[in-house]
């Protein structure tokens, strides 16, 4: 994290100490639901039956696939 941080995350691409091997930051799993992003969008209170039809039309309008990650407070 130090070191992705260190170029704003713009390479998140790690070497992990448990196989050697090579990956992603955003392909790791997390305990919690993450992700990282260059901007959010926060929706208060969404309704479970559009929120995936939301979300499809924001990948549409922004042409680039979106995470949900759910945030509690």
């Amino acid at each position: 994290m130090d070191k992705a941080s260190e170029h704003q995350f713009t390479e998140l691409h790690v070497k992990v100490p448990c196989c050697d091997g090579e990956t992603s930051l955003n392909d790791l799993q997390y305990d919690w639901c993450a992700g990282f992003a260059r901007f959010s969008i926060e929706i208060l209170n969404p309704s479970s039956e559009n929120i995936n039809h939301c979300m499809n039309k924001l990948e549409e309008k922004l042409f680039c696939s979106i995470k949900k990650v759910v945030a509690y407070y």
